[in-house]
């Protein structure tokens, strides 16, 4: 027999198998965390596997062992699923891919698409998306919410991640020469949901998983969609079930128009007065490749929308161009910040205010821009002196209470 521990939708099992493959198979999950329970293959749960798949006993022979070193993950799966039922974990039927944080789980019968689906999904959102597990997810289901974890069972693909993301939906995939995708009601979805779901023969086991279903349509919401295996079916189905950011905006309508908040672009924009315009842009440097032909190009003193590191959105104005990265300063700040291509997000076109809308070539905005730019250095001597004042009488007002 061959064994090892291994930590599956936050709990560690060991499992003991006749052949290694099965081992070989959950090495991405090893654990040396306690062990809560052990799982051993028997003869009979191989034989009852045979018993199942006449498709595998007719290409390898009866009593083949390679026929028996492949059932003996099917083996392990069952009995897992089993198990994890007492933990409130349910095995599920579906592709599972998570962007900014949340899982979105693609369902259907096998053969109609929904791993092809994911994959435009990673096609259209890149390094936003990852696979959680492409064909056997655990779900843990609770009042708190549901969890997607990843599975070594995922798919003739082997697309899946050892991982944690809270569920957000589930959406039923079916083919059709157009692409919709519309929210369902959770009573509409219960029977899929029963057929892509692990229902034991155990009566017991099997009300569990009823259960647990029952808590599932309670927690998430359920999507139907019909689609063709193009990428315009991603963005149908992304824009029904995400909630869009500015980039999604930006980048699927092509325009953001927004209220100013913050003071940083004063006296230009007006925080909660203004109404700014912004457009998708073109941020490759000079010399640099392209990331976006379709649109302008970023030019100096151009106001752009970027996105820091730490996930906030900034309208600031470019000061200076660099060989591999843009300055970018509010026209109320002192100090530039270094930002990369890739951050900028697009460019402010047009701003309302008071009711008049204004474009960024109107030669008054453009005389305001070059008023502004050239009294920089001033405008800086006279903040560090303002400040420099302002410490002096602080240290002043101090000095005088110890006399």
């Amino acid at each position: 027999m061959f064994s090892g521990n291994y930590k599956l939708a936050g709990h560690t099992i060991r499992i003991e198998s006749f052949y290694e493959k099965v081992q070989d198979l959950c090495a991405d999950y090893v654990s040396a965390d306690p062990v809560e329970a052990t799982l051993t293959i028997t003869q009979e749960d191989l034989d009852f596997e045979k018993s199942q798949n006449e498709v595998l006993q007719q290409e390898y022979g009866e009593y083949s062992d390679a026929l028996l070193q492949d059932l003996e993950p099917l083996a392990v799966l069952r009995k897992m699923a089993n198990l994890m039922l007492q933990w409130n974990v349910l095995l599920f039927h579906g592709s599972a891919v998570a962007v900014d944080g949340r899982c979105y789980l693609f369902t259907a019968k096998s053969g109609t698409g929904k791993s092809t689906h994911t994959r435009l999904w990673r096609k259209l959102l890149g390094e936003r998306a990852m696979m959680v597990n492409d064909d056997k997810p655990l779900l843990h289901i609770s009042p708190e919410g549901v969890t997607v974890y990843g599975t070594p069972w995922n798919g003739k693909h082997h697309l899946s991640t050892n991982t944690a993301v809270p569920l957000r939906s589930i959406c039923l995939v079916t083919r059709g020469e157009t692409n919709s995708c519309v929210e369902i009601k959770p009573e509409n979805m219960l029977e899929q949901l029963i057929s892509q779901s692990f229902i034991s023969w155990n009566l017991q086991n099997r009300l569990a998983a009823i259960g647990l279903l029952n808590i599932l349509t309670q927690q998430v919401k359920f999507y139907q969609m019909s689609c063709n295996m193009e990428l315009e079916a991603a963005i149908t189905s992304y824009r029904a079930m995400a909630p869009q950011s500015l980039e999604d905006i930006l980048r699927f309508e092509g325009t953001l128009i927004h209220h100013v908040k913050g003071v940083s672009m004063e006296p230009l924009l007006k925080m909660n007065r203004d109404l700014l315009v912004v457009e998708r842009c073109n941020p490759s440097l000079p010399g640099q490749p392209q990331l976006n032909n379709e649109t302008r190009p970023v030019k100096l003193h151009d106001v752009v929308l970027f996105k820091r590191k730490n996930g906030q959105y900034v309208l600031h104005r470019v000061t200076e161009i660099k060989e591999d990265h843009y300055l970018i300063t509010g026209d109320n700040c002192m100090l530039p910040e270094k930002v990369f291509p890739e951050q900028i997000l697009g460019v402010m076109t047009h701003f309302t205010r008071k009711g008049v809308t204004h474009s960024v070539s109107e030669p008054n905005y453009l005389r305001y821009v070059k008023i502004w730019h050239s009294t920089y250095m001033l405008r800086r001597i006279y903040n560090l002196s303002t400040r420099a004042v302002r410490k002096m009488k602080e240290m002043l007002k101090k000095t005088s209470k110890f006399q």
